[in-house]
């Protein structure tokens, strides 16, 4: 990845967890906590976090906006994507562009959009 793309990636992310916003409740407002969205759940908004983990099963009907160590996606995102990582997993379905920047990123699941990754795995 160039340079410049690696710069405009990293603006995204920062600006979109720690400018928007920086969680998804009061519960997750704090550094080093973690958030779990169960598969029963659905989020009617965009959901901001950041922590030590973030998991995801359930239908978040917006964006989402991570910066955590370990990230797991495995329900569905109805919006565009911006996580910022140690260990990111997609395996759920993303409807939106996908913006990671990592030291590890796996894909098994879809992206009906674009993917952009900034990772060393």
């Amino acid at each position: 990845m160039k340079m410049k793309q690696w710069a405009m990636l990293a603006l995204f992310l920062l600006g979109g967890v720690f400018l928007l916003g920086v969680a998804a409740s009061d519960e997750a407002a704090s550094a080093g906590e973690e958030l779990k969205i169960g598969a029963e759940e659905r989020l009617g908004e965009d959901v901001h976090f950041r922590g030590l983990s973030f998991e995801n099963a359930g239908v978040i009907d917006g964006g989402l906006f991570v910066a955590a160590q370990n990230v797991l996606v495995e329900g569905t995102v109805n919006g565009n994507v911006f996580i910022a990582g140690e260990d990111v997993v997609i395996g759920g379905v993303i409807e939106g562009d996908l913006f990671v920047a990592a030291n590890r990123v796996t894909i098994t699941g879809f992206v009906r959009g674009s993917v952009y990754t900034g990772c060393q795995e």
